[in-house]
């Protein structure tokens, strides 16, 4: 009987057995440690070191995967440890088994390193941010992407950086003591164009860009020109929708016209006037035509499409109005899309689309039921970022519902049918491409990017970004593997004007 015990520590177990026991929960140990060291860093960096809610009061989401991560490696960590300690100590030597565990759990640190990637996902890395601005309050009026330059403009210049590296590629001034009050629409053959003026007077000059320089390709005096029907001159203050680009043509309304000058030289092309006290109140682009508001006093407003090579109508169409106006906010030219507002409560609120003579081929209406399409914006003063957005035969929306909920939903602009729709938390920015809609989400420090599928809606996480905060709105870019942010406020210490992150 004393020969059968012999090798046996007072409880029975084999040291083998203690010793492979207390090596699985060093190694266990070793994991959980390196999970809830990672998790509280991430929760320090991404969420500012709380989040969730308490009492009805919202810290904001917690880092991806966070939650079962960290709560399961609290388990383990309790456990494993006294295991370790008590098999390892108890069937080596104190001194050896102190040394074991040691070196076991500091093996767990690759598999937990690969157990949190994998909850958590991808980190984006921060390429390159911009400084951040003086006087503290300037505001970022609009930007452009033009290759890869990211171009952002503010009330006195354009300053044009290089996505790769950050530098500045050039700056473009406005003239003193004017100010920006205009801005095209995404660039044409490397070309935008700005209107300026005297602050709260007329937007009464136009220059053409150089993307590739900054340097002005041709200015004009918007002055309202001679003839009949052109009552008005150009409009006042920050215009957006003032200035439109063609594939070769720059259309700005002047209240009381349309104007159209080649694109490169600026040469006159046509001038189509409004009409007997009447003023054009939009404009945008297209390849071969634009899209214009026209309003007169006594007829119900029109949403009138422009040839750009001759300037005559290709068609005119009455908004469906039940009243005397309505808020018309153009969305695309090719197809032609606009959203009329009126006011009341029986007032038309809907998303238009219209076919090639003019007539309507679908309405999305902005109430769906619980949800509502988040339209109008007041960000980026010049040339504000309209969450309805338009690319090809779709609208890609954000609805907002009860409690806070969002998502992000696409419609077809045939029929006007809902394609499909995606919840997501917290929707800060959305870009939108052939094949996927970009939507970063923003936590209270580190925001995350999700790419969905422009088929069926399909999700894929890109990651987390490691911005302290985002102190104001963003516009939102992509360049190959990198990824573009353009803040409207890049004054505060935390803040920046232009960053690139990259997967």
């Amino acid at each position: 009987m004393a020969r059968s015990l012999r090798g046996l520590p007072p409880d029975g177990v084999p040291v083998r057995w203690r010793v492979v026991i207390g090596v699985l929960a060093a190694l266990l140990f070793g994991v959980a440690l390196t999970l809830q060291a990672r998790g509280w860093t991430a929760l320090i960096v991404e969420a500012g070191g709380s989040c969730g809610s308490r009492r009805g009061v919202s810290s904001g989401t917690c880092p991806r995967g966070s939650g079962v991560t960290m709560g399961l490696a609290f388990v383990v960590l309790v456990i494993a440890l006294p295991v370790a300690l008590v098999a390892l100590i108890g069937g080596l030597k104190a001194r050896l088994g102190t040394m074991v565990l040691a070196v076991v759990a500091l093996a767990g640190i690759v598999p937990g390193q690969m157990i949190f990637a994998w909850a958590h996902g991808p980190t984006l890395g921060t390429v390159w941010q911009a400084s951040g601005e003086n006087p503290d309050d300037v505001e970022g009026q609009g930007s452009w992407l033009h290759g890869s330059t990211v171009v952002r403009a503010r009330f006195d210049r354009l300053t044009a950086y290089d996505i790769a590296t950050g530098d500045v590629r050039w700056t473009f001034t406005v003239p003193a003591p004017a100010v920006l009050c205009a801005m095209s629409g995404a660039p044409e053959g490397g070309t935008g164009a700005v209107g300026y003026g005297e602050e709260d007077g007329a937007c009464a000059r136009l220059a053409a860009v150089d993307l590739t320089n900054g340097r002005p390709l041709w200015t004009k005096d918007l002055a309202p020109e001679p003839g009949p029907g052109v009552t008005a001159g150009p409009p006042r203050g920050a215009s957006p929708n003032m200035v439109a680009l063609t594939r070769d043509a720059v259309v700005v309304r002047t209240g009381g016209a349309l104007r159209a000058f080649g694109l490169r030289d600026g040469a006159d092309r046509w001038t189509r006037p409004a009409g007997k006290n009447c003023e054009f109140d939009g404009v945008i682009g297209g390849s071969t035509a634009v899209l214009a508001e026209l309003r007169c006093p006594v007829t119900p407003q029109k949403i009138v499409a422009v040839d750009v090579t001759t300037g005559r109508s290709r068609w005119e169409t009455p908004a469906p109005l039940r009243s005397s106006s309505a808020d018309i906010t153009l969305l695309s030219a090719a197809p032609a899309v606009a959203r009329v507002h009126e006011g009341g409560k029986r007032g038309i609120d809907a998303v238009l689309s219209f076919d090639d003579a003019g007539r309507t081929r679908a309405t999305i209406e902005v109430e769906d039921g619980p949800w509502r399409l988040t339209s109008g914006s007041s960000l980026f003063e010049v040339a504000p970022l309209d969450p309805l957005m338009v690319l090809g035969d779709r609208l890609v929306a954000r609805a907002s519902g009860a409690g806070g909920r969002s998502e992000i939903r696409v419609y077809g602009l045939t029929d006007g049918r809902r394609l499909w729709s995606t919840p997501l938390e917290d929707i800060e920015a959305v870009h939108v491409e052939p094949s996927r809609v970009l939507v970063l989400t923003d936590g209270p420090r580190s925001p995350d990017l999700t790419a969905l599928s422009m088929r069926d809606g399909a999700k894929t996480y890109l990651g987390t970004t490691r911005f302290r905060w985002l102190s104001s709105a963003v516009a939102l870019y992509s360049h190959g593997d990198r990824y573009v942010l353009v803040a409207e406020d890049g004054t505060g210490s935390d803040s920046f004007p232009v960053a690139v992150v990259k997967e």
